[in-house]
């Protein structure tokens, strides 16, 4: 896809010279679209994914509410816009759709750890 161009004239005055130039002037074109899925997620649990497209123009930006996202097994993970629910433990990929781009990141669903236990006796 070729990006639309306009012609444009760059005029600059310096110490009462003035220069023109010819420019030509084309609109910014995506080059890389990437996404972040966490590698792991407790099962029932939710986590979001995120989406960033890159641009031509240097410019980046967060489009993870535009993203169409997938899971290659939704036993195991459930999109819901850009969050992810751990519902089985396994592994799977998660697929993130944006323009004509497409990335894809696995993810594990495993039982979720312990970290603290309290005992607290009870009076007889």
């Amino acid at each position: 896809m070729r990006a639309a161009t306009r012609h444009r004239s760059l005029r600059a005055r310096y110490a009462g010279q003035l220069a023109t130039a010819p420019v030509e002037v084309g609109e910014a074109v995506l080059v890389r679209f990437e996404i972040f899925v966490p590698a792991n997620v407790p099962l029932d649990r939710t986590t979001h994914a995120f989406a960033n497209s890159v641009w031509s123009n240097g410019f980046s930006r967060n489009v993870s509410a535009q993203t169409v996202w997938t899971s290659d097994d939704p036993a195991i993970v459930s999109t819901s816009g850009s969050q992810l629910t751990g519902l089985c433990v396994g592994t799977t990929v998660v697929h993130g759709a944006y323009a004509d781009r497409e990335a894809m990141a696995p993810i594990e669903v495993s039982l979720p750890v312990v970290l603290d236990v309290t005992v607290t006796p009870t009076p007889r």
